[in-house]
């Protein structure tokens, strides 16, 4: 479906001044990393989540980051078999052949922490100039309770 204006979040530990990579091309849950993606969540909130789980060193400096997209045409993984979160091949494989088919520059997805929830890939390589903008709106801290139990004494 094409979609005139597409808010994307992502918490992600940026200095002030830095550039967001629009070039990440690592292996993750949804590709194999043959093609830059960028990993971003349909809320603040689930950005959050997101980064929690993924970085390893949740005290450096983060950035909230709010991607603004216009005119994009966006898919969406609708139905995905039991046990999908476990199979990581699965959703490599799904990721791996929407880029390879160029179908769209996002892909909807459900976030594997809340099937509930969205997260949105996209796929860099196919925005054109001005197609995206990428606001930092401003320098983030996570909160103290959710570092607690994840190996930090609490505070």
């Amino acid at each position: 479906m094409r979609v005139e204006r597409l808010t994307a979040w992502r918490v992600t530990p940026l200095a002030p001044g830095q550039r967001m990579d629009r070039c990440a091309d690592q292996t993750a849950r949804w590709h194999r990393g043959r093609a830059p993606m960028i990993y971003a969540s349909s809320t603040p909130e689930l950005a959050v989540l997101e980064a929690l789980v993924h970085f390893q060193v949740p005290l450096l400096p983060h950035a909230l980051l709010r991607l603004t997209l216009h005119d994009v045409h966006v898919r969406e993984v609708r139905a995905l078999p039991a046990g999908w979160k476990s199979r990581k091949a699965l959703t490599r494989d799904l990721g791996d052949d929407w880029l390879a088919r160029g179908h769209g520059q996002v892909l909807a997805v459900p976030s594997a922490l809340c099937a509930e929830a969205v997260n949105l890939l996209i796929a860099s390589e196919r925005l054109v100039t001005g197609q995206m903008h990428c606001r930092r709106m401003r320098a983030f801290r996570f909160d103290s309770r959710l570092l607690e139990g994840k190996g930090r004494p609490p505070s």
